[in-house]
């Protein structure tokens, strides 16, 4: 190896599995997130096994020969991540190949397994946690969709999940399910939502305005939420990749750079409200769904940080007010975040508020989940051209 060659300590668990495991008995990575519903090789319900006093009495060098695969569906995984996680530590401080196991369950006789069972379990629980995710975003939107309004949004969404691999992105399945939820509790707009869909009105809107739209800041939560927390707290302490976001922030609107920032900020862990500063009028605009005036503790450090920068510029006109930013009113407990980023869509491109109607609500979540895998398949799909002579041709990676 040459000596400044990479290593790759990363490792694909399927490559630890035989090939027919990974061509048979998980998902297809390829396939789409509609394929989940149709794999049937799932494993039983979890039971209950007995960690041994002596692990080297259940590591055996020798393999499960031949091993019936069916018995996949029949064996029952652990219930306890520790009994795998015991098993799997004890395996990797062994001197010699481990290729098959001894489970002893709380009722029945001991069962010998092969040593790579405990990634399949791993894999296929994976999937099953995928699949479930699914099931319930599935079952809103056949629920929720029913209405001729909703009913075109609704075909386009299903087509963009059938395109869409169950496995492409697995981090995303918690961010894009709850968008399609019947519970509150898994209904809220996650900062992934929000910040994709600030940066996608920030783009509309340097599209429409061009150059002058690059004096509007559109922030992610962690970056408007840092002005809350550098300047709403005397003690804290100003560093870190966010501080130095912010200095950066500062600078431009101290030179005159910069018109106005905008970002969503979240109340007592459950509610997401927008808010605008205006420099040219020196002037914070709030907007809550609940029609509720802007809080102090979050009023305080907004004010504070604009007089900050007033002190610090010629281009800034001294004192502060505080206004109204046009929003919808909520009457529900799961739309704030929907209510947030169309105040804020309001306030630059003009769109029309957000009605309370429900279906008008659905079709703003189908419309954000659209967004999201569309940008996510763009994203995913990397092209690159290459010249020969007067012809391009792209090809894909």
């Amino acid at each position: 190896m040459a000596q400044n060659e990479p290593i790759d300590l990363t490792v694909d668990p399927r490559g630890l599995l035989p090939p027919v495991v990974v061509q048979e008995w998980l998902p297809s990575e390829h396939q789409s997130i509609l394929f989940l519903f149709e794999f049937n090789q799932y494993p039983p319900r979890p039971s209950h096994y007995i960690l041994p006093s002596d692990f080297q009495s259940v590591l055996h060098r020798e393999a499960v020969f031949p091993f019936n695969f069916q018995s996949l569906l029949k064996i029952e995984p652990p219930a306890l991540p520790s009994i795998s996680q015991a098993y799997e530590g004890a395996i990797k401080k062994t001197s010699y190949p481990v290729l098959s196991v001894t489970l002893q369950p709380y009722h029945g006789d001991p069962v010998m397994v092969p040593s790579w069972i405990f990634t399949y379990w791993t894999e296929i629980a994976h999937a099953l946690e995928t699949r479930e995710r699914w099931k319930v975003a599935l079952e809103w939107i056949k629920k929720n969709t029913a209405l001729p309004a909703a009913a075109k949004l609704r075909s386009d969404l299903l087509l963009a999940l059938a395109l869409f691999s169950w496995s492409r992105g697995a981090s995303y399945t918690a961010d894009i399910t709850p968008l399609f939820s019947s519970t509150s509790r898994h209904a809220y707009l996650n900062t992934f939502h929000l910040d994709h869909m600030i940066e996608w009105t920030g783009d509309q809107y340097q599209r429409k305005h061009g150059t002058d739209g690059k004096r509007h800041i559109f922030a992610t939560v962690d970056q408007f939420g840092a002005i809350i927390s550098f300047y709403g707290r005397v003690s804290v302490k100003k560093e870190g990749p966010l501080w130095e976001y912010l200095k950066g922030i500062e600078n431009k609107i101290i030179q005159g750079q910069v018109d106005s920032i905008c970002g969503i900020i979240n109340l007592n862990q459950n509610h997401w409200v927008s808010v605008v500063i205006d420099f040219q009028q020196s002037q914070i605009l709030y907007g809550d769904s609940f029609h509720e005036p802007m809080p102090t503790r979050k009023r305080g450090p907004c004010e504070r940080w604009v007089k900050h920068l007033t002190n610090r510029s010629t281009n800034l006109v001294g004192g502060v007010t505080v206004g109204d930013l046009a929003t919808g009113v909520q009457d529900d407990g799961i739309s704030c975040g929907l209510f947030a980023l169309n105040s804020i869509a309001h306030h630059y491109l003009k769109v029309p508020l957000l009605p309370t109607d429900l279906v008008a609500l659905n079709c703003c979540r189908m419309e954000i989940g659209l967004n999201i895998l569309g940008t996510m398949a763009v994203c995913l799909l990397i092209l690159y051209i290459v010249k020969h002579g007067d012809s391009w041709y792209i090809h894909r990676l």
